[in-house]
């Protein structure tokens, strides 16, 4: 019989009070973060003894694969989000969802009301989920909100928004949010004819008549975070991350694109995204947690970009592959075998999701209405296979990595392979599947030490 006894050793406890954990590295030692930890320890063995049947709970502890927030698994199992600040400048802000136990905000009507609900959001969504909050075409969409201010008031209410989010210091286990922006350097082309929202949520004209506001905040915004803090340290949040597009890059924007690239010659904080290549389309955004979202699911950029993000992700262990293959089919059938654990994992995960948000009402920010929908969007999220290691495995089996040309096309095959079952998932359950690289500090750190003791 599995062990049912749930909570963490005392002489643990002791411990943590005493020398703190460094699992993660936005938190700081202090009686929030020793609170997070104990219910974590707890939430986790209820996920493994409960929740998981015993061959994937067997996986996760053996290190085949990571289960990722499993201290989530069972109450918040949905990661992270890409909002659309539209929402709420239409139709206010309910921070509880519901506004129960919150004050209630109308429709926004300045522009530094609308940079305080920006954190808000991203905070409160934050209570609701597992992962990272982000916000894209941020810039364009508060545009209108800038139309009459001087670049130093612009600045000012960008500057409130900056430090708001690098000091609401309310986030799990005391952590400042884990929020991503997107900032365009003008007004795309597809977004010049939609119709633009300003103060109170009134329509005022299409996005392509804020084309000069839109550059003033992202100016604005670059230029606080290479002034860095009050100690000259740089602003760690949000992930900021450029669009590069061929409508906006010309000589035109020339000043605009150079002020980043001091940005990142400073302090090496810019994320750039390339939408030069056709398979972009029109629209794409990324987080931290490196999801990415394109406008090639239902081919709508506001239902596949917007209010919706990834569900979950399963990590394999790449490496162990590689230590346990003899020949180039062992690969493929581990991969298949990991894959499956994962599958099943992801597809538990999600209808636990379902029951979060439908039947125990326990996320209400996500759930809350929006004209005659929900806010958040779970049909359009993604379920995605993790993965680490690619070059250890490499190693294993080839005794070189990813500079060597065969080890490369090998290591090419097999992510093609994972991929591929992406695909046929999406076909066979209509499902939104995908593939990514692992952030995997300490999943990495765990898989290698579970692999050392192994082999």
């Amino acid at each position: 019989s599995r062990y049912t006894r749930l909570g963490i050793p005392v002489y643990n406890i002791t411990s943590l009070i005493e020398n703190g954990n460094r699992d993660n590295a936005n938190m700081i030692h202090n009686p929030e973060s020793i609170h997070k930890h104990v219910a974590d320890e707890a939430l986790k063995q209820y996920a493994l003894l409960k929740m998981l049947p015993a061959h994937l709970a067997d996986a996760h502890m053996a290190g085949d694969i990571h289960i990722h927030d499993l201290e989530f698994f069972a109450g918040r199992p949905l990661n992270c989000m890409q909002h659309d600040i539209r929402t709420f400048i239409k139709y206010g802000l309910k921070v509880d969802g519901t506004g129960d136990h919150t004050s209630i905000a109308g429709a926004p009507n300045h522009m530094e009301t609308l940079m305080n609900h920006t954190g808000e959001i991203m905070l409160a969504a934050q209570q609701n989920m597992s992962g990272g909050q982000g916000m894209s075409l941020w810039n364009v969409f508060v545009a209108p909100f800038a139309r009459g201010r001087t670049y130093d008031e612009i600045k000012q209410s960008v500057q409130m928004l900056v430090y708001n989010l690098n000091m609401a210091y309310a986030a799990r286990g005391s952590q400042v949010p884990f929020t991503s922006m997107a900032l365009e350097f003008g007004v795309p082309d597809f977004l010049k004819d939609e119709t633009a929202y300003g103060p109170k949520g009134v329509e005022v004209g299409t996005y392509a008549d804020f084309e000069e506001e839109t550059r003033l905040i992202q100016r604005a915004f670059t230029e606080t975070l290479l002034a860095g803090d009050n100690e000259g340290k740089p602003h760690l949040f949000p992930n900021t991350i450029y669009t590069l597009r061929p409508e906006t890059m010309t000589s035109e924007y020339e000043d605009d694109i150079r002020l980043v690239h001091e940005l990142s010659a400073k302090y090496g904080s810019s994320y750039f995204v390339n939408m030069f290549p056709k398979y972009r389309n029109k629209m794409a955004n990324y987080m931290g947690c490196r999801t990415c979202l394109q406008d090639t699911w239902t081919g709508d950029w506001d239902q596949d970009c917007l209010r919706t993000g990834n569900l979950a992700y399963v990590t394999l262990n790449f490496p162990r592959i590689g230590y346990q293959s003899k020949d180039e089919t062992q690969v493929f059938e581990y991969l298949d075998e990991y894959m499956d654990l994962a599958v099943e994992t992801l597809m538990l995960r999600r209808e636990q999701g379902l029951k979060c948000l439908n039947d125990f009402h326990i996320l209400p920010f996500l759930k809350q209405q929006v004209a005659e929908d929900s806010y958040y969007r779970i049909q359009n999220s993604t379920l995605s296979f993790g993965f680490v290691g690619l070059n250890e495995m490499l190693l294993s089996l080839f005794g070189e990595g990813i500079e060597n040309p065969d080890a490369n096309k090998f290591g090419v095959k097999c992510l093609e392979y994972v991929n591929d079952r992406a695909k046929k998932l999406q076909e066979e359950t209509g499902l939104r599947w995908s593939v990514l690289q692992t952030p995997a500090e300490s999943t990495a750190y765990r898989f290698a030490t579970l692999d050392k003791k192994q082999f």
